[in-house]
């Protein structure tokens, strides 16, 4: 017999091996040094997970978990209905393509498949990219204005809710400005590259 699995030493230690593989374990530990430690390891681990108190979870232990977690909807149901409309339209392409395979259209017909399916590939990386970027600006907004917002507080009298929201949106601006500032340079770079 090889060196045993971990789930035969457990199952050898817990007593819910087959007499047969049972026995075969016995013989193969009586003349396995690897094994015997490997058994007294787990036999150890066993007595010593036995031997810590019980713990139970309160009742609303999930409510709360569940509370806490973002909200998983998906706001992009436009554009995902697009790219279904999209692969529909490539289905019947495919259906179109195998019944004119044999007709002088077929040139015609594969090239318009092949369009679609490089369409239908390329806008759903896109949507899949701008869903990212917008679901990341989104926190990122979100977490700063809460930033500002909670610095601002401890600093400008309980009225100025107006001076508050000039601050914030001379922020945010500037922040908006520097973003579309560095994409611009990076897209003349990359154009001054390619050139």
């Amino acid at each position: 017999m090889n060196c045993l699995k971990i789930e035969d030493i457990y199952g050898y230690l817990e007593n819910e091996l087959p007499a047969e593989l049972r026995k075969q374990v016995e013989e193969h530990l009586k003349s396995c040094r690897g094994c015997q430690r490997l058994v007294e390891d787990r036999k150890v681990y066993l007595e010593s997970l036995s031997s810590l108190p019980d713990y139970h979870l309160p009742e609303d232990f999930t409510e709360r978990v569940l509370s806490n977690l973002p909200d998983l909807r998906s706001p992009a149901k436009v554009w995902l209905a697009l790219a279904g409309g999209l692969y529909l339209l490539f289905s019947l392409f495919v259906v179109i393509l195998v019944i004119g395979i044999k007709s002088s259209l077929f040139p015609i017909i594969l090239q318009i498949f092949k369009n679609i399916f490089h369409i239908a590939t390329s806008l759903s990386q896109f949507i899949f990219q701008v869903f990212q970027l917008a679901l990341g600006l989104f926190k990122a907004i979100q977490v700063f204005l809460e930033t500002v917002g909670g610095f601002l507080k401890e600093f400008l009298p309980e009225k100025s809710e107006a001076l508050m929201t000039l601050i914030v949106t001379i922020l945010i601006s500037l922040a908006v400005s520097w973003f579309l500032t560095k994409s611009i340079q990076s897209s003349q770079r990359r154009e001054n590259h390619e050139k």
